[in-house]
């Protein structure tokens, strides 16, 4: 939604494609190159400029599918996913907002990690209105308890295989993280910084992964949660951005995910993640 109107410039999602414009509900029409006014329908190129009103809600989706049937799939909880690969050494593992229900990807299981409290059965990444977000209402809460060993887990945040996302040579992922410290939440303990040990991760439609790749974010660090531990400062919004095309080009992205990975990690971790986007 457009909370204060103006241009919006985008990357088209599909590139090769042409995306469907959906502007409070409705599509009509085919148009290509910039968009102004109040315009919908389907539009080309490999950007794309809109013009906004105040209150408006745009959605680009693959050209074809009804905007019911859009938002019908963004809502949709995401709960089965085939196995993906396991970091080295672990038992046999646009802006759109993610599902509710948390996703394992290694065989349903993740090692070394149970719920922050006693009240939740497992690691989570779900969305939350009304606590912490940096834009809007709303954010991705993620949270978890680790019992050391090779405590990780991976969380998939949003399914993109029906229509995977291209990498081309100028791609970059971006986010605001807010790790939480025992002086925000009474489930991190005094003194413990897990909660720095998360990074949004992807999955290729190749199977290779972000964290496996070597790529490095603006600081030098390693796109990997575990390389982040104490990289990033608890609460607080930290920026991370991460250029794909280096070594992911040509590579589709199939899956988001929000991964802990802290080997020899103890303790609860809590933080939200927002501003996500690929572009």
């Amino acid at each position: 939604m457009a909370q204060k109107g103006g241009s919006l410039v985008l990357t088209n999602p599909w590139p090769g494609r042409s995306p469907q414009l959906c502007r409070n509900g409705i599509v009509s029409g085919i148009v290509s190159g910039t968009v102004s006014g109040t315009v919908s329908g389907t539009v080309s190129g490999t950007r794309i400029t809109l013009a906004t009103s105040v209150g408006e809600t745009v959605t680009p989706a693959p050209s074809g599918p009804s905007h019911a049937t859009v938002q019908t799939r963004l809502a949709q909880p995401l709960t089965t996913a085939p196995a993906v690969p396991s970091p080295p050494g672990s038992s046999p593992a646009t802006r759109r907002r993610p599902g509710p229900t948390p996703w394992t990807p290694r065989g349903g299981n993740d090692v070394g990690v149970t719920g922050v409290n006693s009240g939740t059965p497992g690691p989570q990444a779900s969305p939350r209105t009304g606590e912490t977000a940096r834009t809007g209402g709303s954010s991705l809460m993620y949270s978890g308890s680790a019992a050391g060993g090779n405590a990780h887990a991976y969380l998939k945040v949003y399914d993109l295989s029906g229509a995977p996302l291209a990498v081309n040579t100028a791609q970059t992922l971006g986010y605001r993280i807010y790790p939480q410290s025992a002086a925000t939440t009474p489930w991190v303990p005094a003194g413990f910084t897990e909660s720095t040990c998360v990074a949004v991760d992807l999955i290729f439609t190749d199977n290779s992964t972000l964290r496996d790749s070597g790529t490095v974010d603006r600081n030098g660090d390693q796109a990997r949660p575990a390389h982040w531990c104490g990289h990033v400062t608890l609460g607080t919004w930290n920026h991370v951005t991460v250029a794909l095309a280096a070594d992911n080009a040509g590579k589709q992205i199939a899956r988001i995910l929000v991964g802990y990975d802290h080997p020899g990690g103890t303790g609860g971790y809590r933080g939200y993640v927002d501003d996500r986007t690929i572009g």
